[in-house]
């Protein structure tokens, strides 16, 4: 599939890759990134699927790999989940060359976005998004942070990545109800700015209910398109982008 590229401001962008997990360290080489020590952040499930084989992609291309994980769930977006990433990547003599690789879905990608923002202030990050929601939405954009017991989210950043890598096979271990959700998402972005869109997903429902791998490549790509239009189009983020 083709890749779609998100146009920050004049000297900043970013691609959104889709293809399988082991591409990844392929692509790391093609930036800018400097090989060295990698930080991969997931949580207890994603991991056991998919960590190996993001693994031994990265040290193929010569990345010295470091694997955190957490648990799994909405509870790991804490000052105490975050302090232990701290103190865990601090302790590896990191540098601010060092990328934080996220894979997982929204709680993997909001944790490790936020430690890769504040972490040295700043290291590169790089998300590999294994859920539907994360794959069309919260991927895109920059929106990292952790939870606060006055509520979701109200500590956090505009943190753009360096790349996403979008592997829609990841999809089929999701369950029912996981899936569903991110549905709910890519129908919302459908209608709020892509009526051909909503048609397409009207005319193949059955079959992205079904999870046909052909139908959900494309229906991701196009979702994740439009949210990175509304990306590009947001001068909040644009002027953010900005500061040194």
């Amino acid at each position: 599939m083709s890749e779609i590229n998100v146009q920050l401001s004049e000297n900043r962008a970013y691609s959104i890759h889709f293809e399988r997990l082991e591409s990844i360290g392929e692509h790391l080489v093609g930036t800018d990134l400097v090989r060295g020590k990698a930080l991969l952040v997931t949580d207890e499930t994603v991991g056991g699927l998919y960590e190996p084989r993001l693994s031994a992609s990265l040290r193929k291309t010569g990345y010295d790999l470091h694997t955190f994980v957490i648990p799994d769930g909405e509870a790991s977006k804490s000052f105490s989940e975050l302090q232990r990433l701290y103190d865990w990547a601090l302790s590896l003599s990191i540098d601010r060359r060092t990328p934080v690789v996220a894979l997982g879905g929204g709680v993997v990608g909001d944790l490790a976005g936020y430690a890769a923002a504040t972490l040295l202030r700043g290291l590169p990050l790089i998300h590999v998004p294994t859920s539907l929601i994360a794959q069309a939405d919260s991927s895109i954009g920059g929106k990292t942070g952790i939870n606060h017991t006055s509520g979701k989210n109200l500590i956090g950043a505009f943190y753009q990545p360096d790349l996403v890598l979008t592997d829609t096979s990841t999809l089929s271990t999701l369950s029912d109800r996981d899936y569903h959700s991110g549905l709910a998402e890519v129908v919302k972005h459908a209608l709020i700015a892509d009526a051909d869109f909503f048609g397409w997903l009207e005319d193949r429902w059955d079959s992205i209910l079904e999870c046909d791998a052909t139908q959900v490549e494309e229906m991701v790509r196009r979702a994740a398109s439009i949210k990175a239009r509304i990306v590009e189009a947001d001068r909040a983020i644009q002027v953010l982008d900005r500061l040194p």
